[in-house]
């Protein structure tokens, strides 16, 4: 999982994999909008900033807690 810090300076075109979800298999995908660069707590007290993701398999965009993708590269 990405730590808050790296994850609020990445930037368009940085490469993460998402995790399992809703029957969707774990991809890899592009950040096509960094963080907004605010920090938010999810309800175990983890901090993430929200990252757009253009998924690898499928070709559309979600947005993705940073909490949840590990960050392949920068």
């Amino acid at each position: 999982m990405a730590d808050i810090d790296t994850a609020l300076g990445l930037e368009p075109g940085a490469r993460v994999r998402v995790p399992e979800d809703r029957g969707l298999p774990s991809t890899t995908g592009t950040v096509v909008l960094g963080s907004d660069g605010k920090t938010y707590h999810n309800i175990n007290g983890h901090a993430y900033t929200p990252l757009s993701v253009k998924r690898d398999d499928r070709g559309h965009t979600e947005v993705w807690p940073s909490n949840r993708i590990d960050i392949l590269s920068k």
